[in-house]
C-alpha cells in the first residue's frame, strides 16, 4: 500500500458501557476523520431516531477526543439515553478507531 495514498479504514468494535454498543466505523486513514458511522446495540434513545441525527453528526469527524465528545454532546442535547452517555460513547469510538484512551 501507498503510504501516501489516503484509504478508507473499516473497522468493527463491541464494547460493554451500561449497555453493549457496536460500532461500524470507516474512516480517513490520513485525516482520520469519521466517512461512515452505524452504531447498534441494545440501548435506548429518546426519541428513537436520534440515533440518526447522531450518526449523521459525526460525518466528518476528526477522531479525536475532544471534537467527538463536543459533536455528540450536541447532537444528544434534549435526548434521553439509556445505556451510554457522551463520555463513554467517545470512548468506544476511539476505540473502533485504534485510539485507545
Amino acid at each position: 500500500m501507498d503510504p501516501d495514498r489516503d484509504s478508507t479504514v473499516v473497522t468493527v468494535h463491541v464494547a460493554k458501557l451500561e449497555k453493549m454498543v457496536r460500532i461500524r466505523l470507516d474512516y480517513s486513514r490520513q485525516s482520520r476523520t469519521i466517512r461512515y458511522i452505524r452504531i447498534t446495540g441494545d440501548f435506548f434513545m429518546h426519541p428513537e431516531d436520534s440515533i440518526d441525527g447522531l450518526e449523521e453528526g459525526l460525518l466528518g469527524t476528526e477522531l479525536e477526543r475532544d471534537a467527538l465528545r463536543q459533536r455528540i454532546s450536541s447532537a444528544l442535547a434534549g435526548t434521553r439515553c439509556f445505556g451510554f452517555d457522551a463520555e463513554s460513547l467517545t470512548g468506544a469510538i476511539l476505540d473502533a478507531g485504534g485510539d485507545a484512551p
